[in-house]
Parts: structure tokens; C-alpha cells; sequence
């Protein structure tokens, strides 16, 4: 198996521990692969404002990969995000969405991210939890107001108790014309980007960006959102603490997030 070039790495349970920290290894593996001419990406369902800081923090200069590659930038001259690459949700498919989620009475967060924006009705216990994990705070502005506009909306994340977001992905996965990509970071929450968005996607661009070999790249990460993108990878890797179908699929199990999987990934596979 030759060396890694390119690795493009999910963040929460997989590049933070369960603190929503680098461990001091990860920082030190990652920092050494780039000096070696390595490409460390981060790729998450998270919105681009809410990777910024680990981005930074890792000494980077690489795309981000944000809502699961519906979105992703880098910074310019300026040092503004720019983006590379977006494909967000058909205006249509957006305003069903809200319309479902309210309509059925879940008790559910409905989350509206345009571009660098995120938008919510009210900062409740949800939108408060997201904050502390992402370190931004939403804008508070009525949803169907932001939805009747002409901004492009690139992910809807609904969070809420298990059951109740059951029934509301059942209920969307019943809409195949709204041409959805629908998938869960996690129990309680509910990606929802357009069809054809998956982590895989955005490994595909970022080889023909950097013009690296498929054979040359690695994929890492710890859920169900990241299993198109370990299949697709030269070398998948799934976390320790990854999900059992995810872990099958890979080429590697490592670590899991607290004692650092991604250094021994680097370190096995890395150039």
C-alpha cells in the first residue's frame, strides 16, 4: 500500500475527543504530516464558521469541507472563506422541509445555514447545546422570513429526542422528489443537504483540486455520515469508537477520538 497524501478527516468523534478537543497527539501527528507535504482536510457536517477555530489551531490553509461537502471554502487573500464548491438545497425542497417539521408538532430545532450564516426562530436548549459544541451562536431570525428570500440554502439540521426525528426523516425519506440527502451526525440530529451531497463528493473534487491519486488518499471517521467517504478513500479508517457498519467497511479500525486514532492513522499510513 503506498504512502497518503491526502487525508480528509470527520471532526467530532473523530478529530476531537468527546471534550470537543484536539488531544495533544493528534495536534503534534497532524502538524508533523503537513510538514512532511501531507494534506490534512477536515470535512463536517458542521458549518464552516464552527471549524475555523480547529482549522487554525492545526496551522491550516487547506479547504474546509462543510454540511457533509455541500459547501467548501478557503480562506483567500484576504482571509476570507471563499468558496470552491457549493450545492445547496432546491428554494422549494428548503421551504418543505420547514413546513414538515413544523407541521407534524415534533418539538423539534429547525437549523437554516446559508453560506457563513446560521439561522434559527428562537436560541433554545438545542441551539444552545450546537453553540458550546460549534463556538458561534446562531442569528435569531423568523425561518420563513429567511426561507422566502433569495439566499442559497445550503443545510437544514433538525434536532430533537430520538422518535421525534424518527418520524420526521421518515417522513422526508417518503419525498423522493425533493431530492434530499438525509443522514444522522448523530441520534438526535437530522442532516439535511440535496441529493448527491456526501463526504465522498467532496473527496472526489478535493484529489482532482490537489491533483493527488485516489490510491493516495485516506478517509477517517466515526459515523454513518462518513461511510461514503471511507468506501470511496484509497484507505478507509474508522475509529475505535466508530459505528459497527462503519468499522466493516473500513480497510483500518484505529484508536477511538479520546487517546487519539487519527496520530496512529498518520503514523501507519502517512507519507
Amino acid at each position: 500500500m503506498g504512502k497518503v497524501r491526502l487525508m480528509i478527516s470527520d471532526i467530532d468523534g473523530t478529530l476531537v475527543n468527546d471534550e470537543h478537543v484536539i488531544p495533544a497527539n493528534v495536534v503534534a501527528a497532524i502538524r508533523n504530516y503537513k510538514d512532511r507535504g501531507g494534506r490534512f482536510v477536515l470535512a463536517s457536517a458542521r458549518p464552516p464558521l464552527g471549524m475555523t477555530a480547529l482549522a487554525d489551531q492545526l496551522g491550516f490553509d487547506v479547504p474546509l469541507v462543510s454540511f457533509n461537502g455541500a459547501y467548501i471554502t478557503q480562506r483567500d487573500a484576504d482571509g476570507e472563506l471563499a468558496p470552491l464548491f457549493e450545492e445547496p438545497l432546491a428554494t422549494s425542497a428548503a421551504r418543505t422541509v420547514y413546513r414538515l417539521a413544523r407541521e407534524q408538532d415534533l418539538g423539534v430545532s429547525v437549523n437554516v445555514f446559508s453560506e457563513l450564516h446560521w439561522y434559527v426562530d428562537e436560541e433554545e436548549y438545542w441551539e444552545q447545546q450546537e453553540a458550546a459544541i460549534t463556538g458561534f451562536a446562531p442569528e435569531v431570525q423568523p425561518l420563513r422570513e429567511v426561507l422566502a428570500g433569495t439566499e442559497p440554502i445550503h443545510k437544514i439540521l433538525v434536532m430533537g429526542e430520538e422518535p421525534s426525528i424518527d418520524v420526521l426523516e421518515a417522513a422526508l425519506t417518503d419525498r423522493p422528489e425533493l431530492e434530499l440527502a438525509i443522514s444522522r451526525s448523530k441520534p438526535t440530529y437530522l442532516e439535511i443537504t440535496h441529493d448527491g451531497v456526501t463526504k465522498a463528493a467532496a473527496l472526489t473534487f478535493l484529489r482532482d483540486y490537489f491533483d493527488i491519486p485516489l490510491a493516495e488518499t485516506l478517509a477517517i471517521g466515526d459515523g454513518g455520515n462518513d461511510l461514503p467517504m471511507v468506501r470511496a478513500a484509497g484507505v478507509g479508517v474508522a475509529m475505535g469508537n466508530g459505528a459497527k457498519a462503519l468499522q466493516q467497511a473500513a480497510d483500518a479500525v484505529v484508536a477511538d477520538n479520546n487517546v487519539g486514532g487519527i496520530a496512529e492513522a498518520i503514523k501507519r499510513f502517512g507519507i
